[in-house]
């Protein structure tokens, strides 16, 4: 059984809590890929290049943020994987809205 899209990849942490075997990808690793931090720490640890990036908690985290790396910016969720919700940014205004 297959499925696509985020609502499976949501389904697999209850499906191991109940003692569903997961085949392909452990829910552990789907964690670390939808997490930001983790998945930026992730390729940090081996030393794979990533476009300069930020975590932002709050509208004024993500305000320095993009103060820091200038506009455009490509901002999205955590916890989405496929570019979901994700959205490039050209202006405050834009950022504050999309927030």
């Amino acid at each position: 059984m297959q499925f696509g899209g985020q609502t499976p990849l949501k389904l697999t942490d209850e499906f191991e809590k109940n003692g569903v075997k997961i085949l392909g990808t452990p829910p552990t690793s789907i964690d670390t890929a939808e997490n930001r931090e983790k998945f930026k720490t992730f390729l940090s640890e081996f030393n794979i290049l990533q476009p300069e990036n930020r975590i932002a908690q709050s509208i004024e985290d993500a305000k320095k943020a993009v103060d820091e790396l200038s506009y455009p910016v490509i901002v999205r969720p955590s916890y989405v994987l496929g570019g979901r919700a994700m959205e490039l940014i050209y202006t405050y205004s834009d950022l504050k809205n999309y927030l």
